[in-house]
């Protein structure tokens, strides 16, 4: 008897380990640290959006207080029409992106979003209950937050058509200009942070890692995520048992032969000519496909119906988008001198971290550092020759070729006091450079770039040192 019940329970342990396996990818730590890290992250994305947007519905705002002032100017019965309210609107704008509403559902898909919350929902039961929860809510209102700045986008979009046209029949539609300005960072803004949904921390990194290698995650991703619902995977997709009633390529072709395969060509009345089904259709796909890109070029169109706000009159600069650290460019420089044809005597690395004002302008500090090798081949030996400061300056002239200057402080001498090294001025040499980069674009961000600059102070400078400065060096 205990020989047969240990026997049933064994039977029904493994039934239901058959039905629900378990998932051992994941510890209880690493549970706790990725809800933690999204917790963090999704609070800070939701302050950082409110406060990002609303910086931008401010502009806006002065930008109409300016327009009512130059329409009343000209028409104060069209200025009570037009700006009536405008106070309230974007009051209510900013305390909706500053409030913390969990109820307006994201009707956007967001790749990184959907599997964030299905992640969340295959963790019931593996983590702890208000942990999750609380990471479940924080989600939920940062998705809301997008949701309502997303309302707000389609609003200004309205706001931006019914401006334009008021202020055409009044002749000051070239005043718009600056409002539209305005506008169009603020689609830009919230563009970039929906995309800093895919900047995930270490610990969550780790943790999607870990999930991603168990079939049962994948498997819940399949039947429980957003776009899973959308677009239902079958049980036994990729096998051939998931073809079984599906037409096959010969059987379309035979039954488009057999409806079209007998009539004759359009305008070819008494003809004898048979219509060939495959180029029949590709003119139609080809005609539908025209009248594709017509309606999109329509919605590319001020007014014309799409989501995206009409480009203004300018050359955008995605920097103002992007945060201050976002902006900040480092790289590494590299320059020898030669004591022979074949070996320097000195090179110099120059770390540098240069801010972006604009996609063309980039500013910066660097400090060099001079090492020596000795005599090569014969007596190699590493040394301190020296450091050096050094302020940078890069535009943008055409293509990848940028105008570089800048000004450097240098120190050639071993150094064997760095306080001595540093208030003794009059031992440092000055450099003023000025001349052209060449930046070759890599993966991402990262850029390779060489420099040939003229030292305009090289005269003066004992011991004497070259004119010309060739560079090699890398951004990230």
């Amino acid at each position: 008897m205990h020989l047969t019940a240990t026997i049933l329970t064994l039977l029904f342990v493994s039934a239901i380990s058959a039905q629900e396996p378990l998932d051992t990818s994941l510890n209880q730590q690493q549970v706790t640290r990725f809800l933690y890290s999204l917790r963090g992250r999704m609070a800070s994305l939701d302050a950082q959006t409110g406060k990002g947007l609303n910086k931008w519905l401010h502009k806006l705002e002065k930008q109409e207080h300016q327009l009512k002032k130059k329409v009343q100017a000209k028409d104060s019965t069209a200025a009570q029409q037009l700006f009536t309210g405008t106070d309230e609107r974007y009051s209510r704008w900013k305390a909706q992106l500053g409030g913390t509403d969990t109820t307006a559902v994201l009707k956007e898909y967001i790749p990184e979003a959907d599997t964030l919350a299905t992640t969340l929902k295959y963790l019931e039961g593996k983590a702890d209950p208000k942990q999750l929860a609380e990471a479940k809510q924080l989600l939920q209102q940062y998705q809301s937050k997008l949701q309502i700045a997303n309302t707000i986008k389609q609003q200004l979009k309205q706001r931006q058509q019914e401006l334009t046209s008021r202020l055409k029949e009044i002749g000051l539609v070239k005043e718009l200009q600056g409002w539209n300005k305005q506008a169009y960072y603020y689609s830009a803004q919230l563009t970039e942070y929906k995309a800093l949904l895919k900047d995930r921390k270490k610990a969550e990194q780790k943790a999607m890692a870990a999930l991603r290698q168990t079939k049962l995650y994948k498997d819940f991703l399949k039947k429980h995520s957003q776009l899973a619902k959308l677009f239902g995977v079958p049980e036994n997709y990729g096998s051939p048992q998931s073809l079984i009633g599906l037409q096959t390529r010969a059987s379309v072709q035979q039954q488009l032969q057999q409806r079209l395969g007998g009539g004759t060509a359009a305008g070819s009345i008494g003809s004898t000519n048979t219509v060939n089904p495959q180029a029949l259709i590709a003119q139609q796909l080809q005609q539908a496909q025209s009248q594709l890109n017509q309606l999109k070029n329509q919605l590319k169109l001020p007014g014309g119906g799409g989501n995206d706000l009409a480009m203004p009159d300018f050359t955008p600069n995605s920097q103002r988008t992007k945060t201050f650290w976002k902006r900040v460019r480092y790289g590494v420089d590299v320059s020898s001198q030669k004591s022979n044809r074949w070996l320097p005597s000195l090179t110099t690395i120059a770390l540098s971290a240069g801010y972006q004002f604009t996609d063309g302008c980039t500013t910066g500090l660097a400090l060099a550092y001079k090492i020596g090798w000795g005599q090569p081949f014969t007596h190699i030996r590493f040394s301190q020759e020296g450091i050096g400061f050094r302020t940078f300056l890069d535009l943008k002239i055409k293509g990848s070729f940028w105008l570089t200057g800048g000004y450097e402080l240098n120190y050639l001498q071993s150094i064997r006091d760095l306080e001595a090294t540093l208030n003794n001025l009059d031992a440092w040499q000055k450099s003023a450079l000025a001349g052209l980069t060449k930046k070759t674009k890599l993966k991402g961000k990262k850029e390779v770039k060489v420099q040939l600059l003229y030292d305009f102070l090289h005269s003066r400078h004992q011991p004497a040192t070259p004119e010309w400065q060739f560079r090699v060096g890398y951004t990230w």
